[in-house]
């Protein structure tokens, strides 16, 4: 428990690795136009990250963009390495040509089983990486989805994710597996009572892998058809009191290793509300 760093309300780009114990993070340069081609938030190697009500943006994105244009900036937010058991949740992403980078590579030694979660969070007027994800289980649930212009959920080589009652808007390809140039085989995913409403290309409703958390791993699902109102009113900066206000609850990771000190369980405990 004293491991998990917790980012709120904010608007800086930020570093984050892993010490020998400790997670330590570093504030650099205002978020937005400023930014020279870097990531917004980078967790690199770090365990028992939690990113919460915050707001990530680069600049309006354009159709049919050119290659620098797409180029100017990197993810804002990537989790590469060793980087796991993460939560991202009740964020605002949005004006961005790259979004969420999660692997690095293709590499064997960049495709740990990382565990992370992704819920209620709001992607408006994205390109595409929402997130791209290698390596490890995800979780990705209650989030909606606006205007995509690209890819959504991007399903890369080791990947397993559960993605469901996600609210898809005016998007193109919401989910799928794209872009590889290795010859890698896709990502695998569990789809459940996600709805798209507006959309074009990929909008798979037939999973193709069963997923079961291990351990207590319980978790509150909104109707879809009520994400996109929660979600609006809840996500990014300063809104924390709009979160679940019927419980107050937030789901946290804690691992527990088997035997075999190579296997982790999926597990999470419950606080309450700060």
């Amino acid at each position: 428990v004293e491991q998990i760093k917790q980012f709120y309300n904010c608007d800086a780009d930020i570093v984050v690795t892993s010490g020998e114990d400790w997670i330590t993070f570093t504030s650099t340069v205002p978020a937005g136009t400023k930014r020279i081609k870097e990531d917004g938030l980078l967790i690199n190697g770090a365990k028992y990250t939690w990113v919460d009500h915050c707001e990530f943006y680069n600049e309006p994105i354009v159709k049919n963009p050119s290659d620098a244009e797409k180029n100017k900036y990197d993810e804002l937010l990537s989790a590469k390495n060793d980087a796991e058991y993460i939560i991202v949740s009740w964020c605002y992403f949005h004006d961005s040509y790259k979004t969420i980078l999660v692997g690095s590579n293709d590499g064997a030694d960049a495709l740990p089983d990382r565990k992370m979660i992704l819920h209620n969070n709001w992607f408006k007027d994205c390109n595409s990486r929402l997130p791209l994800y290698r390596g490890g289980h995800g979780h990705i649930y209650n989030n909606y989805y606006e205007n995509i212009q690209s890819t959504g959920i991007n399903c890369r080589t080791g990947s397993k994710l559960l993605i469901e009652n996600n609210y898809f808007k005016d998007s193109k390809d919401s989910i799928g597996f794209w872009y590889d140039e290795g010859g890698n085989a896709p990502g695998l995913w569990q789809v459940s009572d996600n709805k798209y409403v507006g959309c074009t290309g990929n909008q798979p409703t037939v999973s193709t892998c069963t997923l079961k958390f291990e351990g207590s791993y319980t978790y509150p699902l909104d109707p879809v058809d009520n994400v996109p109102g929660n979600v609006q009113a809840g996500a990014g900066v300063g809104k924390n009191k709009q979160r679940l206000i019927d419980n107050k609850i937030i789901t946290l990771f804690h691992h527990e290793e088997h035997e075999d000190g190579e296997r982790k369980d999926f597990r999470v405990f419950t606080v309450d509300h700060y």
